[in-house]
């Protein structure tokens, strides 16, 4: 399925081939910025209606088989419903309550019953905590650090426990994300049952760093000072577009904006 295009309703369609050794008993579609009310169809069956907005929605893909489905999607404009209700929108204030919107091309994920849904690193000072939630059963997670397809270090392997992993605080070894050195790794992340036997395996691109506002008021990019700036800009300013507006912000120093609108 490709980005949809707006309109007062859209119906895209697919079909997914699925081979025999791939797992299909967790699948899910993931949809980035659908606006705003949906029904996915799988093999002919229509999965419960569902609304997007600015966060993603994720839909369990029940009805899949081996072998070709077919999936239907639709998306309809909000009707005769109170902004208050809707809330914000991806797409532009003049096609509010009328248009219906996908903002990226939807993903499907095929994973076992029992599977990595997540995973998150947090910056503690000099140390980092890395965490894995899971779906289903599970012993045990190994983690590893990758960079262009080569391990550079078998990280940890930490105890599932109520869901998720129970890592120690350890020290991050690599280079820190800062600015003009976007440094970015992967972390596999492999489920297993206590004797070893893999279950699921997730890889994350991310960089670590720290952002802190000092007790000295400065901003400190990994424990160091720095002279980031950000603003916010709306889209459109008693008819001013961005294009016509960025030079300014450039001029005044600011290298990150958050838009609206």
């Amino acid at each position: 399925m490709e980005p949809a295009p707006s309109g007062s309703a859209i119906v895209m369609s697919a079909t997914l081939d699925i081979e025999p050794d791939w797992p299909i008993e967790a699948g899910a579609m993931v949809l980035s910025g659908a606006w705003w009310k949906g029904q996915l169809t799988v093999n002919g069956n229509k999965l419960p209606i569902f609304y997007g907005g600015n966060q993603d929605v994720e839909l369990t893909l029940k009805h899949l088989t081996i072998g070709k489905n077919t999936l239907q999607l639709q998306l309809e404009a909000p009707q005769n419903i109170s902004r208050r209700v809707t809330g914000g929108t991806l797409s532009s204030l003049e096609r509010k309550g009328t248009s219906a919107y996908l903002a990226s091309a939807p993903t499907v994920l095929l994973r076992p019953t029992n599977h990595i849904s997540g995973l998150s690193i947090i910056k503690k000072g000099t140390k980092i905590q890395p965490t894995v939630w899971i779906s289903g059963e599970a012993d045990k997670v190994s983690l590893s650090v990758l960079q262009d397809d080569q391990v550079l270090e078998d990280w940890v392997t930490c105890p599932i426990v109520n869901g998720q992993s129970e890592c120690a605080i350890s020290t991050w070894k690599h280079e820190l994300w800062s600015v003009g050195r976007p440094n970015l790794y992967t972390i596999q992340a492999t489920l297993m049952t206590s004797e070893g036997r893999v279950l699921d395996i997730l890889s994350e691109r991310i960089g670590v760093r720290s952002v802190e506002w000092s007790n000295s008021n400065r901003l400190t990019l990994n424990e160091q000072p720095t002279q980031l700036m950000a603003a916010r800009m709306v889209y459109r300013h008693y008819g001013q577009q961005f294009d016509d507006r960025i030079s300014s912000f450039v001029q005044a120093g600011v290298n990150t904006i958050e838009s609206h609108g």
